[in-house]
């Protein structure tokens, strides 16, 4: 379903529907929808670093995702790099266990830290996959 861009930004200002479902915002980042965030985040003032139930934040998902365009439109908007969920994952974790290795790339260069441990331990590179593997190390 696609919504205009003013009803999404009355959803994405509005918050979750239920506390298990993503937040609007984040459901925007995972869907790749680069204009409806843009506008929640730079025209109305969304919350960049907002929390989903889990713990990540809209950079998180759009590493996860692959979405190199709005990962560095997050980061440019003030992303925290290393903000961690809660599983102690940065977005740095999540790129690259999704092998996504340009959103690794762009993350080390942006100065997200590689060095961070998860709750368990793990580092982005004991976590890492494919090319992503290669970009860490």
């Amino acid at each position: 379903m696609r919504f205009g861009p003013a009803l999404v930004c009355v959803l994405l200002l509005s918050g979750p529907a239920a506390a298990e479902e993503l937040p609007p915002l984040h459901q925007a980042v995972a869907e790749g929808r680069a204009a409806d965030v843009l506008m929640a985040v730079g025209m109305f003032g969304s919350d960049v670093n907002e929390r989903a139930p889990d713990g990540r934040t809209p950079l998180m998902v759009a590493a996860a995702e692959g979405h190199v365009d709005l990962a560095r439109s997050l980061i440019g908007f003030e992303a925290g790099l290393d903000l961690a969920d809660g599983n102690g994952w940065t977005a740095l974790h999540h790129a690259a266990a999704a092998g996504q290795a340009a959103i690794v790339a762009h993350l080390l260069e942006a100065g997200a830290d590689p060095g961070v441990a998860a709750g368990d331990g793990a580092t982005p590179l004991d976590v890492a996959t494919g090319e992503a593997r290669a970009a860490l190390e």
